[in-house]
């Protein structure tokens, strides 16, 4: 049985002022981190692993005790971030820590259940990756999904509540590999889809809304999966 769940300060990051690389399991950051200068380019939250829900559950951990508690905590070099398995809101302070990551070009959420949509991070406009996976609460992508410009892969797989995916993702020029696999509550695809000229690969398991965009990938040398 795990013990409680460990809490990163301000003085924790002081002390390592050349720290690049942060993987977290079963943790929270707590406290005002104005002072802190990190120099962190990697950065890895998660609460568990696949398999151990149950388990944890039945010993009386509580995924709510792990939201984010920081607050002025700015990761300017940050270039990837991984959240999984934690239950963190829609109003959650760790999206803060997202937004301000100017510099980040991978953010992947994986098994996260407790978002319903995605807030405005149009400010990563480096964003090269998007990955949401298993983040079964989530209904929307709103229009600031085309605001990304360096997205060249975007991957929302096993979302089975998303109903909702802005036109706006059409304006993803650099777009080559795009995924919806098995989010088959979407109400329709976006005819937008077809000004994804960079394209290569399009996978749309269970998603039978529009045989216009496989017949328009078909002639275009996109491969759609399916």
């Amino acid at each position: 049985m795990y013990g409680s769940p460990i809490e990163i300060r301000n003085e924790d990051f002081k002390r390592l002022p050349n720290l690049r690389f942060l993987d977290l399991k079963y943790g929270t950051y707590v406290g005002d981190f104005a002072r802190c200068h990190s120099n962190l380019r990697w950065f890895s939250w998660s609460w568990e692993d696949h398999g151990m829900n149950k388990l944890d559950l039945d010993h009386g951990m509580n995924k709510l005790d792990l939201d984010f508690r920081a607050s002025n905590l700015y990761l300017d070099k940050l270039v990837v971030c991984k959240l999984h398995g934690l239950d963190f809101k829609d109003d959650s302070k760790a999206w803060d820590l997202i937004k301000r990551a100017k510099n980040l070009k991978v953010l992947s959420i994986t098994w996260c259940s407790g978002i319903t949509t995605i807030p405005n991070i149009s400010r990563c406009s480096a964003l090269k990756r998007l990955t949401l996976v298993q983040c079964s609460s989530l209904k929307r992508i709103e229009s600031f999904i085309g605001d990304l410009q360096s997205l060249i892969e975007l991957k929302i797989i096993d979302c089975l509540n998303l109903i909702d995916l802005s036109k706006e993702v059409g304006a993803l020029v650099k777009l080559n590999t795009f995924s919806l696999r098995h989010c088959r509550r979407l109400r329709e695809l976006p005819d937008s889809l077809g000004n994804l000229t960079s394209l290569k690969e399009l996978d749309l398991l269970e998603i039978i809304h529009s045989f216009r965009i496989k017949e328009a990938a078909e002639g275009s040398g996109i491969f759609v999966k399916p």
